[in-house]
């Protein structure tokens, strides 16, 4: 995190403010310095490596009656809110800088096919198995609705801006043909903005290499 003195001397006119760890999980790093994250995905990095790489998908195997019993994480922990509250006004009251709530998890589409599924088998999950896709996603998007719920309710009309962001292209084009993304993932985005009941007015957008800055709604979420 840089200084508030380096923030300073370079003009930046932002300032972030982020969820915190939950107390009922702690990360423990192994001697192949790899560690699973709260949601079950092994993540490693070379030791002269600059990224951390998931390398264990915990539902890659996964069918749908599994995702039930699975031990997902949860977005009520206090420890995820504690003292927020406090930190946003603060911010607020400090300096007339645009605040940003940095996003709390990593976007729907990530966390299916980055961490928690895997790109082989997700992809090939979009021909052969669409029932498990929208169960996946739909358990996602109600885990992302209640993180966002509780984020919201404690720095909502502190902020400026709400992070939400999602990777859906690479540098040459969309990861998938623009009607799965219109079947498969879509919907969801949608129905979390819908949510939002704590917060400022805001736009989601697509816009990759395929410049489809359409394929989202712009949505507004009203301050209390």
């Amino acid at each position: 995190e840089p200084s508030e003195e380096m923030l300073e001397r370079f003009g930046i006119d932002t300032r972030y403010i982020r969820m915190k760890p939950p107390h009922n999980f702690k990360i423990h790093l192994d001697s192949d310095n790899s560690y699973v994250d709260e949601w079950g995905t092994r993540w490693k990095k070379p030791i002269d490596g600059l990224y951390w790489d998931p390398v264990e998908h915990p539902l890659k195997n996964a069918r749908v009656e599994d995702l039930k019993r699975y031990p997902w994480p949860d977005p009520d922990d206090p420890g995820r809110t504690e003292g927020l509250r406090e930190d946003a006004k603060k911010l607020r009251e400090k300096a007339p800088m645009a605040i940003i709530a940095d996003q709390p998890l990593l976007g729907l589409f990530e966390s299916a096919w980055v961490t928690l599924r895997g790109a082989e088998q997700f992809f090939t999950d979009l021909y052969l198995n669409p029932k498990f896709v929208h169960a996946l996603m739909e358990k996602l998007t109600d885990l992302h609705i209640r993180f966002y719920e509780n984020y919201l309710a404690q720095v909502g009309k502190y902020i400026d801006v709400m992070m939400v962001s999602d990777d859906l292209g690479t540098e040459n084009g969309p990861l998938i043909s623009l009607s799965h993304f219109r079947e498969f993932i879509k919907p969801y985005p949608h129905s979390l903005s819908t949510q939002f009941s704590h917060g400022v007015l805001g736009n989601y957008l697509f816009a990759d290499s395929t410049h489809q800055a359409n394929l989202y709604t712009p949505f507004a979420y009203k301050s209390e």
